[in-house]
């Protein structure tokens, strides 16, 4: 009787291990301290992704499968059978894996920083598809795409679905574009991409309603209240989102006039503080614009 066939498993982290340690400590040591999320993804937190792209917040993953479902015969008309697919930020494989009865690829190249999740996945991958090619590829693909002789020459299919390019800066998402364009080796790029269709409705201030309101809308049965509130969970991955560094990034560069306040250390529960960090973010807009001389100030006052 053969050998079931394995997966082979190329770790790179090792050798980008001084310079990840060194983004880490660049982030946490900034004046306006971040982390980028993919250090978020070990083990562990791969695994907390998977649940956080279950509940009915997350919208991306149930929009792109929709996608995936009504146009699969598309992309593979338009790809062509016989391709090597590079799914870059791989994760548990399951979204390619999804495309694997419509693209028929030759080979599979699954690509993430957690290695040891990558590898728990890849597992599972070659008992179900005994006969494909499979490799894995452990590296910070955000910073540098190289992808390995060891994958094979030829034509490759760059898959990078999720809407994760919105993590990265205009000027990085070019440079990682351009580099997934010389990875494809002349073949073509499978990208999914946020076109934020969900457009937040303009509200006014006096429409605003009031805690009581709220409180006595949530008390109502579910089909007759009248305000959709986020759940925790929603709450919790706004936050992750917000103070990525890419959202912070841009955020100072669009703004006119950035406020970061050096507030302390304050738990997801401890509402009693709310009104210390208030007077904390209060104080220290006062000392930025005390700081500012009469022609800074000139710029953010209204025109008579």
């Amino acid at each position: 009787m053969s050998s079931m066939r394995r997966p082979r498993l190329i770790n790179r982290q090792h050798a980008e291990a001084a310079g990840l340690r060194d983004e880490l400590a660049a982030g946490l040591l900034a004046p306006a301290a971040y982390i980028s999320p993919k250090f978020l993804y070990d083990s562990l937190g791969s695994r907390l992704f998977e649940a956080i792209t279950e509940v009915e917040e997350y919208y991306p993953t149930r929009t792109e499968a929709g996608i995936f479902n009504a146009y699969a015969e598309q992309i593979a008309a338009s790809i062509g059978p016989g391709c090597t697919l590079v799914d870059l930020g791989a994760g548990n494989c399951a979204k390619a894996c999804k495309l694997f009865p419509s693209l028929k690829p030759a080979r599979y190249v699954a690509v993430d920083i957690s290695v040891d999740f990558l590898a728990e996945s890849l597992d599972y991958l070659q008992f179900r598809h005994p006969e494909m090619d499979i490799t894995g590829l452990g590296c910070d693909f955000s910073s540098r795409l190289d992808l390995p002789d060891e994958i094979g020459e030829g034509p490759r299919v760059v898959f990078y679905p999720g809407s994760s390019i919105g993590n990265f800066t205009p000027d990085q998402a070019l440079d990682f574009l351009q580099q997934a364009r010389d990875a494809s080796q002349g073949g073509g790029l499978l990208i999914g991409i946020d076109l934020g269709s969900r457009k937040p409705k303009p509200v006014a201030f006096e429409e605003v309603p009031g805690t009581w309101a709220l409180l006595r809308d949530r008390l109502r049965p579910r089909q007759q209240r009248r305000y959709k509130l986020p759940s925790f969970m929603a709450y919790l991955l706004n936050v992750t989102i917000m103070y990525s560094s890419s959202r912070q990034e841009e955020a100072r560069r669009l703004s006119d006039l950035y406020f970061c306040p050096p507030l302390e250390r304050v738990g997801m529960l401890q509402w009693q503080r709310f009104d210390s960090i208030t007077r904390q973010g209060y104080d220290y807009a006062c000392e930025v614009l005390d700081a500012m001389t009469d022609e800074q100030l000139k710029a953010f006052r209204p025109r008579s």
